[in-house]
């Protein structure tokens, strides 16, 4: 006869493992069967989880293999049972980090522009050779768009806009998605060449998404235009800031 699953608490000791609490026997059979723990709902004491809730697992389909961690509920499993491999998992683009995401579908709206980067080209020219630190060969781009998106996306909503450095993906222009809790995301793009008034300058493509229910569209227009402005005239609003370095 089996002996009848001990909570803990009664003298039974668990594992912790990727933050969960989980008693010897379930770790054991979701270590065997494949059984995704991080689905589990915990019915021992203090949240502990037990071979039942393991199971419970089991039935519901979550199975995934000895080297995928974290919940991949949204990952359709190409391996033997359904199980979610780690190549469907890299194919998926999804980050363990972002494992408590859920896209703000219907809520989001995206603004799209470019600048003219020679203002930002000729400064970074001219800070590199004129500086002493051994970190000007690696200031970049980057990290100008990345300075100017802290000036000007200040306060309220708008300093939570995450931004992110798309330049070498060879794309010119796309639309970011959002997920939950994520106010607002920011992607620029690689340099690309632009006409205007019959005249060739190098641009730099811009992308704002933003949650309708924390941004309204007006305002995030003006921060588009403000950040566009503030790029425009780098070396002016730089000289008249703190050194980046």
């Amino acid at each position: 006869m089996v002996a009848p699953e001990i909570s803990p608490g009664q003298g039974q000791q668990t594992d912790r493992q990727a933050g969960m609490f989980l008693s010897p026997r379930a770790r054991a059979l979701a270590e065997k069967t494949g059984a995704d723990a991080s689905r589990a709902v915990p019915t021992g004491a203090n949240d502990r989880i037990m071979e039942a809730d393991i199971q419970k697992v089991i039935t519901d389909g979550y199975l995934v293999t000895r080297a995928v961690s974290g919940s991949y509920a949204h990952v359709l499993g190409t391996g033997i049972g359904g199980r979610i491999t780690i190549q469907d998992v890299s194919r998926s683009g999804y980050d363990g980090q972002t494992a408590s995401l859920q896209p703000t579908e219907g809520t989001q709206s995206t603004l799209h522009s470019t600048f003219d980067a020679t203002d930002v080209l000729n400064f970074l020219k001219t800070y590199m050779a004129a500086s002493s630190s051994k970190n000007a060969n690696d200031f970049t781009i980057a990290d100008v768009v990345t300075y100017a998106a802290s000036r000007v996306f200040r306060g309220n909503s708008a300093n939570a806009i995450i931004v992110s450095d798309l330049s070498g993906m060879g794309m010119e222009m796309h639309t970011p998605i959002l997920n939950e809790p994520q106010t607002g995301l920011l992607c620029f793009y690689n340099l690309t060449e632009r006409l205007k008034g019959g005249k060739a300058y190098p641009a730099i493509g811009l992308s704002l998404t933003y949650d309708n229910r924390k941004l309204n569209g007006t305002y995030a227009s003006g921060l588009m235009n403000s950040l566009i402005r503030f790029l425009e005239i780098f070396s002016i609003n730089f000289a008249l800031g703190e050194n980046l370095l």
